[in-house]
């Protein structure tokens, strides 16, 4: 980054991009026409004008503009002020053009700036924004339009040439999927630590706020694919990708990445790096950098969070992390054991708490199983403040654990802060949302999850759930269709499919799906069958009929006091059939025991449709208060 020139107190009009500031009569000109802009915001972007392209922090804003006995006020002032500024520019704080968010720091201005001063103009140069060519003075920008106008014309004259034209600069790079890195060992057991290397570089590139970053789980598809690079970005929908390879002996690891822009499969850089396999993390974090570099980001601080890791914590971390990423019972039974095996190794090792966390938190008995998540979810973010996922993890043990329904909000929040690329923060934020019946806020925010992971059968089925919540049953089995047809094997979005066509009463169809979920599910799901609403009594009946109902509930209920005798129920399902049943008698004995149970699905009480037919009874109100739901 060149040098930043800062304005000079003599320059009363500042320019960049369309908009010209005139500081001295605090005013705003988009293209000659004045832009209606507080004091505030305007005091805002004079002092970010006056050190373009440098980190101008929180506390120097606030010292700068904000006097001493409106401190406690400053937070909200500030960002209100930015939000005000950005929204005079046109401008976005996921994809800015003028002002950067770092976040936990402050902010910088971005663009070419312009400063006429009494010597004439004065060019600054700072770090331009992604795509944006390097600034020049008004007269080159003329002679430069003026050489490109005259080369239009000779070749629209010149015979049998082309009329397509090459662009004169590539398109920038604003989004990137970075593929699953190749296993060059011939022992099949390395290839989880090769995807935990693609998993570790993503969590990197996607702290960088203004690009979006395709998240692991849509990117896992393409491992071993013979698919080309352009088809992969198309279905992606990303400018660019990373490919590389990993090559393990011992505890020393060699690794080689390439950055390639998609739609052309023309290579933009290549490097390879090596190093101890303690020392992974510190060499995840260099790839990121020197990737960030080539699209013209800048990404601060990994090497100072970076640490050495052990070795076989970390192994023991990525075995974890392939069996969480299947989202069924008896891999998670498989997963906590290694998450543990991690912290025993390395006790300081900050994401394998997380994964513990998010783990336990899916865990039976749900009680048990929720303290340890909230403690290991707490001393993550005790070793790492500035891990996103760890506020992650501890927004969900807030939610389902906590019901502190505020504090998980703060923690969500601070997670997309610090890496607004996280698909895991917008997804289940988005469950908080629906729980606290914000449905239009959660349906936007699970969007926002499905656009970061746009193959992830689990972001794709909790969408279909949440329009399910909104009664807008269609939309939910569309959205349950769009999965299915990425992943056919996906037992979630089938199982829930089934439910969203009960209720609009194809029961038949229902059933069929309902039936085709349990015979996708991988064996061993078996056992976890008594703990998902599944809500269908029509698979038995055919017809949706209550014989139907009270025959599958029979059986139901058999299974269930088999598997658990006398022991907590892990989901509401059965409350779910009663009522369905008209039986608000047995679906609200069995939704109480639910709630003393400390089930996750207790959360959605106020927005799950087969609860429907309680809400009158004082007693299902009663457990919306204990709940804590508003």
């Amino acid at each position: 980054m060149a040098n930043a020139v800062g304005v000079p107190p003599s320059s009363r009009r500042v320019r960049f991009g369309v908009f010209e500031a005139d500081l001295a009569a605090g005013e705003l000109h988009r293209q000659g026409v004045k832009v209606r802009l507080s004091a505030q915001p305007f005091s805002v972007l004079a002092v970010l004008l006056e050190r373009p392209g440098d980190v101008v922090t929180r506390e120097d804003l606030r010292q700068r503009l904000w006097p001493a006995d409106t401190y406690v006020d400053f937070d909200h002032g500030l960002n209100a002020a930015v939000n005000k500024l950005r929204e005079a520019l046109g401008d976005s704080a996921g994809t800015p053009r003028y002002i950067e968010t770092l976040p936990r720091k402050g902010y910088r201005f971005i663009a070419p700036v312009h400063a006429n001063g009494d010597h004439g103009p004065v060019i600054v140069e700072e770090r331009p924004a992604p795509g944006t060519p390097r600034p020049q003075t008004r007269y080159f920008a003329l002679l430069t339009a003026m050489a490109i106008a005259a080369s239009l014309v000779l070749v629209a004259l010149l015979p049998g040439r082309p009329r397509d034209l090459v662009p004169l600069a590539p398109p920038a790079i604003r989004s990137l999927a970075v593929l699953p890195f190749a296993n060059l060992n011939r022992d099949p057991s390395q290839e989880v630590f090769a995807d935990g290397m693609t998993d570790a570089l993503i969590c990197h590139l996607a702290q960088l706020g203004s690009m979006r970053v395709i998240s692991r789980t849509s990117v896992m598809q393409f491992k071993d694919t013979r698919k080309s690079l352009p088809e992969i970005g198309k279905a992606l929908n990303v400018d660019a990708v990373v490919e590389g390879t990993v090559l393990r002996s011992g505890d020393r690891v060699a690794v080689s990445a390439k950055l390639v822009r998609a739609a052309t499969d023309e290579s933009l850089w290549a490097q390879n790096y090596e190093g101890l396999l303690g020392d992974v993390l510190t060499l995840q974090g260099e790839l990121a950098q020197a990737i960030a570099r080539q699209i013209r980001l800048e990404v601060t601080g990994f090497a100072s969070r970076a640490r050495s890791v052990d070795p076989k914590a970390y192994e023991a971390y990525l075995w974890g992390r392939y069996y969480q990423d299947k989202q069924l019972g008896w891999a998670t039974e498989k997963a906590l054991p290694l998450f543990e095996q991690a912290i025993a190794s390395d006790p300081g090792f900050a994401r394998a708490y997380v994964g513990l966390a998010e783990s336990a938190v899916y865990g039976y008995p749900p009680k048990e199983s929720m303290a340890k998540a909230r403690a290991a979810a707490l001393r993550a973010v005790e070793l790492n403040p500035a891990l996103a996922e760890a506020h992650a993890a501890l927004g969900l043990v807030q939610t389902y654990a906590d019901h502190d329904w505020a504090a998980a909000e703060r923690s969500f929040k601070q997670a997309i802060e610090l890496e607004p690329n996280l698909s895991d923060a917008h997804h289940r934020y988005s469950l908080l949302l629906a729980a606290l019946g914000r449905l239009d806020q959660a349906v936007a925010e699970s969007r926002r999850a499905l656009d970061l992971d746009p193959l992830s059968s689990g972001v794709g089925h909790t969408l279909g759930r949440l329009l399910y919540f909104s009664r807008d049953y269609p939309a939910a089995i569309a959205q349950y269709r769009r999965t299915l047809e990425r992943d056919p094997q996906s037992f979630w979005a089938r199982l829930f499919l089934s439910v969203a066509l009960e209720q609009t009463g194809a029961y038949r169809e229902a059933a069929t799906e309902w039936t085709r979920a349990h015979e996708a599910a991988p064996a061993g799901t078996e056992v976890s069958l008594p703990r998902v609403p599944i809500g269908l009594a029509q698979t038995l009946a055919g017809a949706g009929t209550a014989e139907g109902y009270r025959e599958f509930l029979r059986k139901r209920t058999q299974w269930e006091a088999k598997l658990l005798p006398g022991a907590p129920v892990s989901s509401s399902s059965l409350a779910m059939l009663y009522a369905k049943l008209g039986d608000k008698d047995a679906a609200l004995r069995w939704l109480e025991r639910s709630v003393e149970s400390g089930t996750r699905d207790v959360i959605f009480l106020n927005v799950e449709p087969a609860y429907d037919s309680l809400r009158g009874d004082p007693r299902f109100q009663a457990l919306v208060r204990r709940v804590e739901l508003p």
